[in-house]
């Protein structure tokens, strides 16, 4: 009765009007809530617990049944909704004002079947006996059992996480960096390559009359057979890939003969017949996507992994894949599509599979595939496919005219076009300097679209597939930022270690060599157009929105991505007016809950801002952070109380906006304690003095803070007396210098804790580094002379320090630094000699 119901939705799907399925209507939901869903699992069950082969058919008949239920529900959900990708759907909104109020809708394909697969996936996982029976119904090897299966399992497995592990023989839930070997014999993955296996024997038009193995073809439709188990292995695949699976050997076994094995029986599918590919026919592309879904589990060519070896081989040339994939799919697919030319099912695309294959070559490959890869055309023809021909031909109808690229799809060919950015000049130019492409990409993390992906109910969708279309948005956006940061072989002095790490491990910029100065030079040239295009397209304000609606560990990219972009006036400028540094976000970002490098490279932002401009200092000021930036300060972990360090002083840079509030919050205090800090980083950025960061600068505009500073002078002078005279000695001598600055309160302090004799002392010994040397640079030299400046800030406003350092041994050292051709320290050296001397008054230094 099933059957017949969903024989007769099928039909009236392609012919007859809706009005006519009121019965079959009645029919399916009469079945929905009379609880046979429930009865035939526990059929299943009963069946799965008998030894006896007499069940057997009672099984089939029960998966057939169950089959038939959810197809008939389906295909009445596609008759009372229009169905396209996410992308597609996007690309219509664009062109045709869509209305998306009712997305949620439009794309949950499964909405009528959920609640059925829902029991079906619980029975399987929760039954033993439920799990034999269909088992041993698969070893059957009946056409029609066999595809009822398939489907069904391919449904279970977008319902559950780990029903794919179930079906490979591993344990429900595995931690993300566990390797185990799945799939072995007896698993229904095995039985699955079986299937495929036998498929491809069947296929081969050079064995007599399509027999295997001697035995003549009893499928009637072994394409569509081969189809599905393609697309059942896919989906197993990208679900691993989606929960963080980092190898193949999950689905092809740890034995490098069942690897071989089984990635050639998929590459046999779409290899048949001399191995030429001449049209994309729905089995041949769900080979491929198979294929590069289970190839592209793993994380990178890795020395203990065979499965790149093996596979690299089995993929068609570049030139090939190129061909398939700008086939017109109008009227080149058969009927073995159950939705549009455009889908292998209602969750895969045709494309898919081209562009997985491209990835794994980009991924795998050398310099040679990438430049193939853009010698082709490849770049042009996957922006054309993610939008751009929409945008050149507005006329385009959609519908009629479908790319084939599911959610899957779309990440694979963003991957792709990321690789490419680093192969040449042209191509950097091409992809980055054009508006429209810039924009292609952009729209893809915009809010329609990611609103269609959450509401996805096949791989590429939900909460994992926002993740990664994100991802690979922002490796691509991001690209000439980090390639310019990497181009000299080393991080920026503003970038975090969580920024530079997070974005290199999947960027392009890993294939730019550093000695490529051509696509550097163009890279630099043109940085202020490509900015402009960033702002043009609204960048900025998509990746902080996309950084609103992540959970903390997905938000980590986003606040990377933006920690590049605040480097830049115009792009730091647009975003903290667009409310970046509101105090509702600031307290989510800036929470204890919070990832550490997702504090760090929000402290990194904030540090910046106030680094580059005072003007930002009174959108620091609303973020309202002083309360968890002395939190911060006294943190466990040396990298962030020496990053918390860099904002305060930072903070005090450009004026002494921040002097008041910061000894209100109780800060001042905390921060002389990290000039103590067991961490050498912290005690640098802790007394950092005039270029940017703390107790140097909160002394540097006013003498307001000095009586809050008084307790900082004995751990500066400790600093001063360390063995090594680095940049932590130089920042020591800088703040000491701005706490005379202004005024000589502090004065008879410094004298009595022996302040003097330390600059002596530091005096001394950097004065014999530098006359040794020929080749002194700025960070050798500064602690020389902030000493020196220090000493003469002393001598001009306290006669007690001239008398002391006229009279003391080291003032002839001083003296012969006069004639040094360092001019800072020979300026200083001078202004000590003349006041001390009592030759003339020093108003300021």
């Amino acid at each position: 009765m099933l059957n017949q119901v969903m024989l007769a939705v099928k039909k009236f799907a392609h012919s007859g009007p809706l009005e006519d399925t009121d019965v079959l209507k009645k029919i399916l939901v009469h079945v929905k809530t009379c609880s046979l869903v429930d009865k035939l699992c526990l059929s299943l069950a009963t069946a799965g617990g008998s030894q006896s082969a007499n069940f057997l058919c009672a099984a089939s008949e029960g998966c057939i049944a169950l089959w038939s239920l959810v197809d008939a529900l389906e295909n009445l959900s596609v008759m009372e909704k229009c169905w396209t990708f996410p992308l597609t759907s996007l690309r219509s909104q664009s062109l045709f004002h869509v209305d998306t109020k009712d997305c949620d809708e439009l794309q949950n394909i499964a909405k009528g079947s959920k609640k059925v697969v829902e029991t079906i996936t619980r029975a399987f996982l929760n039954s033993e006996p439920v799990r034999v029976a269909i088992f041993y119904c698969f070893r059957q090897r009946i056409e029609e059992v066999l595809i009822a299966e398939i489907q069904l399992l391919l449904r279970c497995c977008m319902q559950s996480g780990s029903l794919p592990s179930v079906l490979c023989g591993l344990p429900r839930s595995l931690p993300v960096a566990t390797v185990i070997s799945g799939g072995g014999e007896g698993t229904f993955v095995s039985e699955i390559f079986a299937v495929i296996s036998l498929c491809g024997s069947y296929m081969d038009k050079d064995s007599p009359s399509g027999e295997a193995n001697g035995s003549k073809c009893k499928y009637t439709n072994i394409d569509g057979l081969a189809l599905h188990s393609c697309l059942l292995l896919a989906t197993i695949a990208q679900s691993f890939n989606s929960a963080g699976g980092n190898s193949a050997v999950f689905i092809l076994t740890s034995s490098v003969e069942k690897q071989q094995s089984r990635l050639s029986s998929l590459a046999y599918l779409y290899s048949v017949n001399g191995g030429m590919i001449t049209s994309l026919q729905p089995h041949l592309a769900a080979a491929m996507l198979a294929f590069a879904s289970i190839l592209l589990i793993e994380i990178g060519a890795s020395a203990v992994s065979s499965v790149p070896e093996i596979a690299m081989p089995l993929i068609p040339s570049t030139s090939t894949l190129c061909d398939l994939l700008k086939i017109n799919h109008k009227n080149g697919l058969e009927n073995n599509c159950t939705v549009t030319n455009s889908m292998l099912s209602h969750w895969h695309g045709v494309r898919d599979g081209c562009i997985g294959l491209l990835k794994s070559k980009l991924r795998w490959g050398g310099m040679s595939d990438l430049k193939e890869f853009c010698a082709a055309g490849l770049p042009q023809l996957l922006m054309d496919l993610l939008g751009i021909h929409f945008v050149n031909n507005p006329a385009t109808d959609y519908l009629s005219d479908l790319v084939g690229l599911s959610p899957v799809g779309v990440v694979w060919a963003v991957s792709c076009l990321s690789h490419c950015l680093s192969s040449s000049v042209i191509t950097f130019q091409q992809m980055m300097l054009e508006k429209v492409h810039v924009k292609c990409i952009n729209d893809l993390i915009s809010g329609a679209h990611l609103k269609l992906l959450r509401s996805w109910g096949g791989p590429g969708g939900g909460k994992n597939g926002v993740r990664e279309i994100i991802g690979v948005a922002i490796d691509f956006l991001a690209f000439p930022f980090v390639a310019l940061e990497n181009a000299l072989g080393f991080p920026s002095a503003t970038a975090s270690m969580n920024s530079e790490f997070l974005l290199n491990v999947s960027s392009p910029v890993r294939n730019l060599c550093c000695e490529d100065g051509d696509i550097t030079k163009a890279m630099k040239e043109s940085m202020d157009k490509y900015v402009e295009i960033l702002l043009e397209v609204g960048v900025p304000i998509l990746v902080l929105q996309c950084a609103d609606i992540l959970g903390f560990e997905d938000t980590i990219k986003p606040i990377a991505f933006l920690s590049k972009m605040i480097s830049c006036k115009a792009l730091a400028t647009c975003l903290v007016r667009k409310g970046m540094l509101e105090a509702a976000r600031m307290r989510r970002l800036l929470d204890k809950s919070c990832p550490k490098g997702l504090i760090l490279d929000m402290l990194m932002i904030v540090s910046d801002l106030a680094r580059m401009h005072v003007c930002f200092y009174k959108y620091i000021e609303r973020a309202d952070i002083l309360i968890r930036l002395k939190e911060l300060l006294t943190s466990n972990d040396f990298t962030v109380r020496a990053k918390a360090c860099c904002v305060v002083g930072n903070m005090c840079r450009h004026s002494s906006y921040f002097y008041d509030p910061l000894a209100r919050h109780g800060i001042i205090s905390v921060l002389i304690d990290r000039c103590t800090d067991p961490d050498k980083h912290t005690r640098k950025f802790a007394c950092f003095a005039k270029e940017r960061k703390k107790v140097g600068n909160a002394a540097f505009h006013n003498d307001l803070l000095y009586e809050e500073l008084r307790t900082s002078i004995s751990a500066l002078k400790s600093l001063l007396l360390s063995s090594e005279k680095d940049v932590t000695t130089s920042n020591a001598a800088g703040a000491l210098s701005n706490l005379v600055r202004h005024s000589n309160k502090l004065c008879d302090d410094i004298m009595s804790e022996g302040v003097i004799q330390a600059l002596l002392k530091v005096v001394c010994e950097c004065s014999q580094l530098v006359w040794n040397s020929q080749n002194m640079d700025a960070t050798d030299v500064s602690p020389l002379k902030n000493a020196l400046c220090a000493l003469a800030r002393m001598c001009a406003c306290y006669s007690p320090c001239r008398n002391f350092i006229c009279k003391s041994e080291s003032f002839q050292v001083i003296a012969q630094l006069q004639q040094l051709p360092e001019l800072n320290v020979a300026k200083y050296a001078r202004i000590i000699c003349t006041t001390a001397a009592g030759a003339s008054e020093l108003t300021d230094a």
